[in-house]
């Protein structure tokens, strides 16, 4: 993979692909965010289970982070601009007997008509939301120090 290269003039121009680019604008995650009523985050209890099952290794398994008419609208919005074209996709490099539908990213910073629209921007926050309970970080980066880094797009699949 090609990161950069020397210019004539001797400087350095970078080029660092596009994941390795989401990485070098990724941002720590913010204060955990405020929970509106389209979420429905798990119990206290839910959550320390959830931490301790990361820690382990195993998967943290959520049911239900956001109610299923904030879904339904999530995939209505997403149908929408799949169907308008301003959804960006691109296969996801898994062989079709795998995995046989598109990748699809969302601006997660921005507001308006290039923006995540409001229930998929809250189906994200709910994300958010569980990546900021208290010990997953720790539980996820194996206690070494590491930071949680929120990428500057959603995915949808």
């Amino acid at each position: 993979m090609r990161a950069g290269w020397r210019e004539e003039e001797g400087g350095l121009s970078l080029d660092p692909g596009e994941w390795a680019g989401e990485l070098l604008d990724a941002t720590p995650l913010p204060a955990p965010p405020a929970v509106d009523a389209a979420a429905n985050p798990p119990s206290p209890s839910e959550q320390q289970a959830g931490v301790t099952r990361v820690g382990r290794g195993e998967p943290w398994v959520v049911t239900s982070a956001v109610h299923r008419a904030t879904v339904v609208a999530a995939h209505a919005e997403a149908v929408s601009l799949l169907a308008e074209g301003r959804l960006r996709t691109s296969g996801h490099g898994q062989p079709a007997a795998i995995r046989q539908d598109k990748v699809g990213f969302l601006p997660l910073q921005s507001e308006g008509e290039e923006g995540c629209p409001p229930a998929l921007a809250k189906c994200f926050a709910a994300l958010v939301g569980l990546a900021s309970v208290e010990g997953i970080e720790r539980a996820v980066t194996g206690g070494s120090g590491a930071r949680l880094l929120l990428p500057p797009v959603g995915m949808l699949a």
